[in-house]
Parts: C-alpha cells; structure tokens; sequence
C-alpha cells in the first residue's frame, strides 16, 4: 500500500510541477530557492570547481587533439628558429613525435568564477522503479534541463567563467622514423 501512496502523491505533482501555468510549475518553484543562508542559486555562482581528471574516451580525444595541436606548435616555433640561425639544433625533427604523459595521460578542468544560468528550467519525467528502503522509498526520476523555450527561459543552460584545461605532452622518439 505504501507504494500506492507514493505514487499517488508523484502522479497528483507531476502534472502540475510540468505545467507552465501551474503555480507548481518546476522552473516558477527553483528560480527563486535560496540556501540556508540566503544566497540564490540562480545564477548558480561558483568560486572554484575543481572538475579533476577527465579520464575515458573522451579524456583520451582531448589528450590526443592537445598532444598533436602542441606538435604543430613546436614544429612551426622549431622552423622559426631554423629561419633565425638558431645554432645547435637538429637538422629536422623527424626522429621525435609527441604523446600524452604516460605518467598524467589525460587532461584536468578546473573552473573559476563560475556563473550558471538557467539551471532551473527544468521538468520531471516519471517516477520509476521506486521501492522501500530502510530510510524510505527509492525511485528514479529523470530531470530535463534547458525544458522550456518559453515564459522567459531559453532552451540552454549558459556557463560563464574562467577555466584551466591542462595535458601534460612528452617528446619521444617517433617509432615510425626508421632508423635504428
């Protein structure tokens, strides 16, 4: 029975917390939430987000794209200094390539003032796989930002702010050179 009732009680909100002209309605309740202690949490403001290792295939692509941009530097800064008789420097650089760190492979993100905007137009979707616990009742719900393109929100969530993208690259003997 008390399923039921948590499902009566889902069911009787969803429909207004997803309707625009609810006084209920998702994005009217969470623009103006504040924390305990007064502060709005729209924008969403942010001192420092430390992101950290951006691991995966993804991390990997990022990784790859800043090795090989860096290459392409080095290449047109090693012509420069070729052009400008720069003594004691190899003839070409064909011997080397570059690689991501084997010892930091992937890139870190850290953000700093932080603004983010929009977060609250969101909507709900249906409350699924919900069961008893000790505590009380876990379910799932999924929650849609950037819902609305209407009563004021855009369908985007914005992000201002700085950040630090950092990969660490090494030089290494390119193993397709062929010489031994």
């Amino acid at each position: 029975m008390a399923t039921e009732l948590v499902d009566f009680i889902y069911a009787t909100m969803y429909k207004r917390i997803n309707n625009p002209d609810s006084p209920y309605w998702l994005p009217t309740v969470l623009k103006d939430v504040r924390t305990p202690d007064g502060h709005a949490l729209n924008p969403l403001t942010v001192d420092e987000w430390d992101i950290g290792q951006l691991d995966g295939t993804e991390g990997k692509t990022i990784g790859d794209t800043i090795g090989s941009a860096w290459w392409i530097f080095v290449g047109a800064a090693f012509d420069d200094a070729k052009d400008r008789g720069v003594p004691d420097i190899p003839d070409n650089l064909d011997a080397f390539t570059s690689q991501r760190d084997a010892d930091r492979p992937y890139p870190s993100l850290s953000l700093t003032t932080l603004t983010v905007d929009g977060l609250p137009n969101a909507s709900v979707g249906e409350l699924q796989h919900l069961t008893p616990i000790d505590s009380g009742y876990r379910g799932t719900v999924r929650v849609t930002t950037a819902a609305y393109g209407t009563h004021g929100w855009k369908k985007q969530i914005t992000i201002q702010g700085a950040y630090s993208l950092v990969q660490h690259v090494v030089v290494v003997d390119d193993p397709g050179d062929g010489e031994t």
